[in-house]
């Protein structure tokens, strides 16, 4: 049984609210502080692009295709970035070249690696 609004603030005193989780910010990857080590899972995959040793953006949205992120958050790849998925198995995180911009899915080079390692854990 579900109550209503008005009977939730009178018995709370305040307005019912969703509780909040840090998997909100990280699905539009949203923090305060960027600088901030993002916790992954074992099994968790996102999308992911780097450019000058830095993360720029990220999403764990899945269902995009690297093309499609892309043109969502920088319209065009930007000269030099990097894009591709990041994965956490077994305690590690590795991420691969997207096949889409690169014409390969490989490791990626050790540049991004090192940015992913110190933005992800």
């Amino acid at each position: 049984m579900t109550r209503s609004a008005p009977s939730r603030v009178f018995q709370c005193e305040r307005p019912w609210r969703a509780p909040r989780h840090q998997s909100v910010g990280f699905a539009f990857g949203v923090y305060d502080n960027m600088s901030e080590k993002v916790k992954m899972r074992d099994g968790d995959t996102l999308l992911i692009m780097v450019k000058g040793g830095e993360v720029i953006h990220f999403t764990p949205n899945m269902s995009l295709p690297h093309s499609e992120f892309v043109k969502r958050t920088t319209g065009q790849l930007p000269a030099g970035a990097w894009v591709g998925t990041v994965s956490k198995l077994d305690g590690e995180v590795a991420a691969i070249s997207s096949k889409h911009f690169f014409g390969y899915q490989l490791p990626a080079p050790q540049e991004v690696a090192d940015a992913v390692r110190r933005k992800f854990e």
